[in-house]
């Protein structure tokens, strides 16, 4: 049975991780350095999909932090021969309308966050 799991980018750390050593390339996010393991998990299950898919690797989710709220999104890596979908994630400033609008309607942000997100991200 196919399934998705996360796997780091070097790129998008600040240091090592199980994925090895960063490999930081300016053109791309930074990871928060206080983001965990299990935390990182829990935000692809929670995450949305355009194609309600749940296997589709391009997803979206929510971080709250003391900061405020932080968007991730997570992009295909590569597909394993058993069929292990595998992807990484990275902090974003682009969300498509369609997302912030599910995130909405779930309930996993607040109508002034909604019109907020709406005016700040890039679609």
């Amino acid at each position: 049975m196919p399934k998705l799991v996360y796997e780091p980018s070097p790129q998008h750390k600040w240091g090592t991780t199980e994925a090895g050593p960063p490999k930081w390339n300016p053109d791309k996010e930074r990871c928060p350095r206080d983001l965990g393991l299990e935390e990182r998990d829990a935000l692809l299950a929670a995450s949305v999909s355009k194609t309600d898919d749940r296997l589709d690797p391009r997803r979206w989710a929510l971080r709250r932090t003391e900061r405020g709220v932080e968007i991730y999104e997570s992009k295909l890596t590569i597909v394993k021969p058993d069929g292990t979908i595998v992807v990484h994630g990275h902090p974003t400033r682009r969300m498509p309308p369609k997302i912030l609008r599910a995130m909405r309607d779930q309930g996993l942000i607040t109508s002034a966050e909604y019109q907020r997100l709406r005016r700040d991200l890039q679609p």
